[in-house]
């Protein structure tokens, strides 16, 4: 498997920037279909998955991070191929200094780096710079002076490190023991803990002979010597507890079945308030359990709209600790299912078409933090591709304007006839990873997105429909305490809709959500195209 190459580069705490990656693959390897994923850690927590442009036609990639607090941040970045074959690209450290004022919300930064693919099946990816913000690069391969680390020997081979003291001859790498001065340099033996750091040189390119690729002379992280690749799924995202046992099957067991413990802690039941479930037209709704799990028919050539009220502990005064939530839901045709997050007043209409909008912002539009989400599903099989088409609108506000604006996502789940969309549908889940900044600008990151928990036959049950702006704690509530669901109906029989009592979930310390990292990691993305655009109301009666 191929080797990443080492990035580098220096941050400010709390602004977020992109990681402009441009890919030089040999004439044998064809990037179309890949897609490029990537994943940060700050030191001594959990990674978070980075949201990564597509490849566009000049095989360029943005991987954009948020704002980091001050102190040391890895990161790795992989290229998957359409088989589902990674290719370990870069890996680096992130030197995050702190700040003073406050951060506006404008500021981004910007890192430039491209990465050289290996032909063979083995081989190390190459970097070059230059790098950005971190400053104007120095001559390829010039290095500056080095401080009390020691002067650097000729080139040639490193032999092993031992106890403190001149280095050994030519050779592999040997034990490991308190780091002593440079010897020769080559193939470099196993490190000890670390010696006092010497004067930073030119930030020039210094290319050691493993073929790691470092900029300003960075070659190890504060307390530690990193050989192998740091990555989401290498080590950082469960730190062991103190005194917990080290042991494969031990840790294994125990820790991360206590985890699962404690995910299930910080998820509060939402209820199905069954009595208030309303319908319109000639529909009817059967409470199956009470408070539980309800269905309602509508018959053959009539349509309606379901309004499914949910009642549940919040825990909050002012501020609330809303991270996502999980909700049983599945429709036997055409139809629509709306939510309202977050903050403001929404005004919930009845009986309109697929394309009117159902929940809107309330008190005429005035500008709020919440947003509405709406999912589309016209259930008629795409033929040549073997799927269904679905579409996700989102009603959010612009923060400079204080306008209403939409973003439609399109997505596309394979599925034959037999196992149809959303037929198969078992739950709509939402989750954020962290609560949307206040001064995220009109946008800002997608905190959160949307995903389809399915059955059937397929390998695959999970789907990620779209990456949606997200919502503050400031007044939020529950997070959300309706859901609408639209059926047109069908000439050919009843269709029934079926909602089940939710799960909600609160964030653990430190304002994060695991959940929201743990659905990345296994979700299929059904996501093809994004646009946004001026909200302009649709409301039209069936």
């Amino acid at each position: 498997m191929q080797d990443p190459a080492l990035f580098n580069f220096s941050a400010t705490a709390n602004i977020p920037g992109a990681l402009v990656l441009t890919l030089d693959p040999p004439p044998e390897v064809d990037l179309a279909g890949c897609t490029v994923r990537a994943a940060v850690a700050v030191s001594g927590t959990c990674g978070r998955l980075l949201d990564c442009s597509a490849i566009n036609p000049g095989n360029i990639v943005t991987i954009n991070f948020p704002g980091l607090p001050a102190g040391w941040a890895f990161y790795d970045v992989f290229l998957t191929f359409p088989g589902g074959a990674e290719m370990p690209l870069l890996k680096g450290e992130i030197d995050i200094a702190p700040r003073v004022t406050p951060a506006a919300p404008q500021q981004r930064a910007e890192w430039y780096v491209t990465a050289t693919l290996p032909g063979a099946e083995t081989g190390r990816v190459g970097e070059r710079g230059p790098e950005g913000p971190q400053g104007p690069q120095g001559e390829t391969g010039e290095r500056g002076p080095e401080g009390p680390q020691g002067p650097q020997g000729e080139t040639g081979e490193r032999g092993p490190e031992g106890p403190q003291g001149p280095q050994g001859e030519t050779g592999e790498r040997g034990p490991e023991g308190p780091q002593g001065p440079q010897g020769e340099t080559g193939e470099r033996g196993p490190e000890g803990p670390q010696g006092p750091q010497g004067e930073k040189g030119d930030p020039g390119t210094l290319v050691n002979n493993d073929g790691d690729v470092i900029l300003g002379g960075h070659l190890t992280a504060t307390g530690g010597t990193f050989d192998g690749a740091v990555n989401a799924n290498g080590g950082i995202n469960i730190p062991l507890a103190v005194g917990a046992a080290t042991d494969t099957s031990a840790v294994n067991r125990l820790y991360a079945a206590g985890m699962s413990g404690v995910t299930d802690i910080f998820a509060l039941h939402f209820f199905l308030n069954t009595d208030s479930i309303t319908a319109t037209g000639t529909a009817q709704t059967t409470v199956l359990v009470p408070g539980q799990y309800a269905r309602t028919n509508v018959p053959a050539n009539t349509h309606s709209t379901i309004v499914c009220p949910f009642v549940g502990p919040a825990g909050q005064w002012n501020y609330s600790s809303f991270a996502g939530f999980a909700i049983p839901w599945q429709l036997t045709s055409t139809g629509k299912v709306t939510v309202g997050l977050g903050r403001g007043a929404k005004t919930v209409r009845k009986d309109l078409t697929l394309d009117s909008y159902s929940i809107i912002p309330g008190n005429d539009l005035a500008y709020n933090t919440g947003e509405m989400l709406d999912i589309t599903f016209d259930n008629v099989r795409d033929t040549v591709r073997g799927g269904y088409v679905v579409r996700v609108r989102e009603i959010y506000a612009a923060e400079t304007t204080r306008t209403w604006k939409v973003k439609t996502t399109t997505g596309f789940i394979p599925s034959t006839n037999n196992e149809p969309i959303p037929y198969i549908v078992n739950k709509v889940i939402y989750h954020q990873y962290a609560p949307r900044s206040y001064n995220a600008g009109d946008y800002g990151d997608a905190y959160g997105a949307l995903w389809l928990l399915t059955g059937g036959g397929s390998s695959q049950q999970l789907w990620k429909i779209a990456t949606v702006r997200g919502v503050t704690t400031f007044e939020t509530g529950t997070g959300f305490s309706t859901l609408v669901t639209d059926i047109p109906g069908i000439s050919g029989g009843s269709v029934s809709v079926f909602v089940g009592a939710a799960e909600r979930t609160n964030y653990q310390p430190g304002n994060i959500n695991p959940v929201y990292y743990g659905l990345e990691a296994i979700a299929e993305n059904a996501i093809e195209t994004e646009e946004t655009a001026d909200f302009v109301d649709i409301n039209i009666p069936l």
